[in-house]
């Protein structure tokens, strides 16, 4: 059995200085991942506005499943910086 594979992203919300973390099952491209992501905010960042300035960006292809929450709380700390809040999911 295949392991199944997701894409790790950050949505970056210039804004509100909010940098969101997560995952979405594969395949996918990063217009359908921000065009999801906008639809539906998960509820860390439900508070998003639509006229908010959202920059998205890949940052792991393929990644298994299984080591998703790892992978995204590591990245989450790796890109912290002054000033920003970061909300790994």
């Amino acid at each position: 059995m295949e392991d199944v594979v997701v894409v790790v992203f950050e949505a970056v919300n210039a804004t509100l200085k909010e940098i969101y973390v997560g995952a979405a099952l594969r395949p996918t491209s990063l217009e359908e991942i921000a065009r999801k992501h906008r639809a539906l905010l998960p509820q860390p960042v439900n508070h998003w506005h639509p006229d908010d300035a959202i920059a998205y960006r890949v940052v792991e292809e393929a990644l298994p499943l299984r080591d998703r929450r790892d992978f995204i709380r590591s990245y989450a700390v790796q890109i912290a910086k002054d000033g920003w809040r970061v909300i790994a999911d």
